[in-house]
Formats: C-alpha cells, structure tokens, sequence
C-alpha cells in the first residue's frame, strides 16, 4: 500500500509520467519513530527525452487517516511528504 502510494505522487510529479519505471529490488519500506517512509529509486524521461535515474522518498505518519495504527487501520496511510532528488514537493 504505502510503495503504491509514493509511486502515483512520484509520477504525477514527473516531467513524462508515462516514462516512469521503478526498481523494484532498490525499494524500502522502514519504520522509523514517526511512521513510516519508502525509498525508491527510479527511471524516468526528463525534459530532453533522455532516461535518467531518479529518488524519491515518501514519508507517512504512523496512523492511518482513522487514527487507528497503520497496520490495523482499514483506512488510508496520511502521506506527510515526498521529496524527488532531494526536492520537497
């Protein structure tokens, strides 16, 4: 949930959406003391059409958007913020 999460605000965020490709093998999920956050490493086309590699990490409160515990809420997680190399967005 929280990977799928972070790669639609990645890609609606992105010059070609459409280009987007994640590394599956290079993505995190971690908790830390105030939620949760996803490393992700990327592909996407920049301006130029050139393919170029990118990172995002998207950083989500400990509770779901019910207050309950994330991994027991039904609801969705509250994505604090992302940032796109080393860009807050």
């Amino acid at each position: 949930m929280l990977i799928s999460m972070c790669s639609v605000e990645v890609e609606e965020n992105l010059k070609d959406p459409d280009s987007f490709k994640v590394d599956r093998s290079r993505t995190l999920a971690t908790q830390n003391s105030n939620g949760y956050s996803v490393e992700m490493v990327f592909r996407a086309n920049n301006s130029f059409g050139a393919t170029v590699p990118g990172t995002a990490i998207c950083a989500f409160g400990s509770n779901g958007k019910d207050n309950k515990p994330l991994l027991e809420s039904k609801e969705k997680a509250f994505l604090k913020s992302v940032s796109i190399n080393g860009k807050r967005i």
